[in-house]
């Protein structure tokens, strides 16, 4: 009797370790299962991750070929034997190194790992030419005509769209497409963005203002028409009421001591529309707005220091001062008041556009390139003890032109497509 219950509590025994070995091994499995799956997860992400990396570098690269064509902008009208459709302006060539694929566009490809066979690669495609072939919407195309009004046209080449289509590969075989068998795709993606090209169309004088009489100069105020001598083909001021006196003839401004206005003309009567924003910048406020570097409002003050060479838009009067010098470049457009502080040795390389408010601006300080101040409000240099000057530079405003004024990104016009394979 006690044989055969020793024997039975040894039975249940065996079964009750062979249940917890069952048990332990369905644990073990479903970790083995989970930490499988997370690898897998994390490996498509970080392939995913990679695709879409590889997109946007052929944005980038996209958008540098624009800027370094040395025929600006980049439009098809101003060669239309070498360019015979509105979007064959985008060519890039292999001879130049911009591409390895000239047949499909701007195309490249690299390694993702040393002695490894895993493969970055994106193409940006050109558009064929619709008379002989279907137009695809995921090539490069101008669309100029439907971001500008009229006359602007397609061909033009100051709007374009831009796709990138990313991949990461298992290349295999180097004879072999990238999606063709032997090698597989393991993910893609695809990035798109429109750049637009900012126009520079101002007057050829340090100041150009609606009405001349708004204008004051005291203590050392100056405006030049030239950086060598003072009595160079460009004006101190100009100006756009057809209903001031002629050119050469205003007196309405206030000059104080040491003050002057030097350039030949010293003062011009230049276009009705040269304080126009669209006519300065060839596009709308909003869409200058969306391709700034720096937007200032409320919320985003002004950067304590000022860059060197930038888009930086301000929807509200701004005063420079210690805390915050004037001291850098490129394009500066305020909405209100521009005001300069005394003693903060203020230098500016670039254009300054102001609309509705009114510009003072205290010494020591130079700017060089010009003002452009649209409205009825008034203007006021003073030196303070040293000097106040703006000073007519066209070499600064072509160096604006090509640094920043090119082709730039609408912020927001981005787009991100993702894919697994």
């Amino acid at each position: 009797m006690i044989n055969n219950q020793a024997r039975q509590e040894h039975g249940v025994a065996l079964l009750i370790i062979v249940m917890l070995v069952a048990i332990l091994s369905f644990i073990f499995a479903g970790y083995q299962f989970l930490a499988t799956s997370s690898r897998s997860t994390l490996q498509q992400m970080n392939v995913r991750t990679e695709a879409e990396n590889a997109a946007r570098g052929g944005l980038t690269d996209t958008i540098t070929w624009f800027r370094n064509q040395s025929k600006q902008p980049v439009g098809s009208y101003s060669n239309t034997s070498a360019y015979p459709y509105p979007d064959a302006a985008f060519a890039p060539l292999q001879s130049n190194g911009d591409t390895i694929d000239q047949s499909l566009g701007l195309v490249q490809e690299y390694p993702l790992r040393n002695n490894s066979n895993l493969y970055a690669r994106y193409q940006v495609l050109q558009q064929a030419n619709p008379a002989t072939n279907p137009w695809n919407s995921h090539a490069v195309h101008d669309i100029t005509a439907s971001r500008l009004p009229p006359p602007y046209y397609n061909g033009q080449g100051l709007a374009w769209y831009i796709e990138s289509a990313g991949y990461i590969y298992i290349k295999n075989s180097s004879t072999t497409a990238y999606n063709q068998w032997p090698n597989r795709v393991l993910a893609n993606a695809s990035v798109s963005v429109e750049i637009r090209r900012i126009a520079l169309n101002t007057a050829t004088s340090a100041l150009t203002v609606d009405n001349p009489n708004n204008v004051t100069l005291t203590n050392n105020g100056r405006l030049a028409g030239g950086t060598t001598t003072y009595t160079l083909n460009n004006s101190g001021l100009a100006y756009t009421r057809t209903s001031s006196p002629p050119n050469g003839t205003v007196t309405g401004y206030t000059s104080g001591t040491s003050s002057w206005i030097h350039g030949n003309p010293a003062i011009q009567l230049t276009s009705s529309t040269a304080t126009n924003f669209q006519t300065v910048f060839g596009l709308a406020q909003n869409d200058v707005k969306l391709m700034s570097d720096i937007v200032v409002n409320t919320n985003s003050p002004l950067p304590a220091n000022y860059p060197s060479m930038a888009l930086v838009y301000c929807q509200q009067s701004v005063t420079f001062d210690s805390t915050h010098p004037l001291r850098g470049g490129g394009l500066l457009i305020v909405q209100g008041d521009l005001n300069v502080s005394a003693g903060t040795d203020a230098f500016f390389d670039g254009v300054i556009y102001v609309q509705g408010g009114n510009v003072s601006i205290s010494g020591p300080a130079e700017i060089s390139g010009t003002v452009i101040v649209s409205g009825n409000g008034t203007v006021t240099l003073n030196g303070s003890g040293d000097v106040a000057e703006i000073v007519y530079d066209s070499r600064i405003l072509n160096s604006v032109q090509q640094q920043v004024a090119l082709y730039r990104e609408n912020k927001a016009t981005y787009y991100n497509f993702t894919g697994i394979h």
